[in-house]
């Protein structure tokens, strides 16, 4: 949508493609790539992750290696069996966080510039 939307604008505003167009297209693909961390965390669960299983003299106890966001039981793309596409810990989802704001700010940064930069106007006949 990011594309053609941008496409779409670039489209009626040749004074606007030749200084930004290249610079938003740098941003949606770096955009694009953040995306499916995005899902991930959006619709991740929380779960407490065990490493091993050992035996006691009390019978099997499980030690926990830790509790993760990874992906819900019930989406077979992400969780095959026992194994996690992804394990994010509390550090990963603050990493793409900071990483999200400062995308954010480019973008943010790149309207303002665009915002400013007057199209030039139709001589008006007289």
């Amino acid at each position: 949508m990011l594309r053609a939307a941008s496409a779409s604008y670039f489209t009626t505003r040749n004074g606007k493609r030749s200084s930004f167009e290249q610079q938003a297209t740098k941003i949606i693909n770096e955009y694009q790539s953040y995306s499916d961390r995005r899902n991930e965390i959006a619709h991740g669960s929380v779960q407490r992750v065990f490493l091993t299983e050992k035996k006691t003299e009390h019978g099997h106890r499980q030690s926990a290696l830790g509790f993760y966001l990874v992906p819900s039981f019930y989406n077979p793309k992400k969780f095959k069996g026992f194994t996690f596409t992804y394990r994010y810990t509390s550090s990963d989802v603050t990493h793409y966080k900071q990483e999200f704001t400062k995308l954010f700010l480019r973008v943010e940064a790149l309207r303002g510039r665009m915002a400013q930069t007057k199209a030039p106007r139709p001589k008006a006949s007289s």
